[in-house]
């Protein structure tokens, strides 16, 4: 499904949602990261989620907080290294977005609204211009970071 939704389109909703998580779940079966590493944790203030400075895509590491509350340099292997990749692709994140956005509708659509409110569109034109295949762009055109996803969310 997530090769499919990457095929339709780069940006998509389904396309993100579905990269998202093939990613994420790859990313806890191949290796011995937990997700308290990888997610948002609330309780946690120094763990909110690794961020795409923390990915290096070419020489396969990714840098968490460990459980002993030390940052650790992470090897991964192929598989989860492709995934990222892919999501990488579809999303064109900039460095401090989450690699693991929340994709919760409200949290995502509230900012954007704002924004475009601020930029002087009226109600009527956000709901029209407002389009889950625009999500990845206009964060990127207004310069938002989405919100990463939590550990209960994961």
């Amino acid at each position: 499904m997530a090769v499919d939704a990457l095929e339709d389109g780069t940006g998509t909703w389904d396309a993100v949602r579905a990269l998202r998580d093939r990613a994420l779940v790859v990313g806890l079966c191949y290796t011995g990261i937990r997700a308290g590493e990888l997610l948002d944790r609330p309780d946690d203030d120094r763990r909110n989620g690794i961020r795409w400075r923390d990915v290096d895509l070419e020489d396969g590491r990714v840098t968490v907080l460990s459980k002993k509350q030390r940052w650790d340099d992470r090897s991964r292997p192929e598989q989860t290294i492709h995934a990222l990749r892919m999501l990488e692709r579809v999303i064109d994140p900039a460095d401090n977005w989450p690699v693991f956005p929340t994709l919760s509708p409200e949290k995502l659509f509230l900012p954007l609204r704002a924004a475009l409110a601020d930029d002087g569109y009226s109600d009527v034109e956000i709901d029209e211009y407002l389009s889950k295949d625009r999500l990845c762009r206009l964060y990127s055109t207004y310069e938002l970071t989405p919100d990463p996803l939590q550990t209960s969310g994961g």
